[in-house]
């Protein structure tokens, strides 16, 4: 049960690592767009199922819909993010019910 919170919560730190990322890339090109859409959802408020849902949600919706405005690097850290994202809450659906039982926030 300890690897499982281990491993979960390194997911969440490479989450929050790449969203620390785009939002330094961002501010500095002044990419006023995609940081709007990273801020609606980053920093995270817990490291629960639903926060990691909207960011997951959210910036697979700036990908769709403006694309245009990500350059490659963007949009390759922007896959990434969305593959740990699908992967961690793949992994919480199937998570240990004792884990289920000690989680603090959902």
């Amino acid at each position: 049960m300890i690897q499982y919170l281990l491993q979960r919560e390194n997911e969440v730190e490479h989450i929050n690592s790449i969203c620390f990322r785009l939002f330094d890339i961002w501010c500095e090109r002044r990419c006023v767009t995609p940081l709007g859409y990273l801020m609606h959802c980053w920093p995270l408020v817990d490291s629960g199922p639903k926060a990691i849902r909207r960011v997951g949600e959210t910036l697979r919706e700036l990908r769709k819909s403006h694309h245009a405005e990500l350059d490659s690097d963007a949009a390759a850290m922007l896959r990434e993010l969305s593959d740990c994202v699908d992967q961690l809450l793949l992994r919480v659906v199937h998570e240990p019910a004792a884990v289920r039982g000690i989680r603090l926030s959902s």
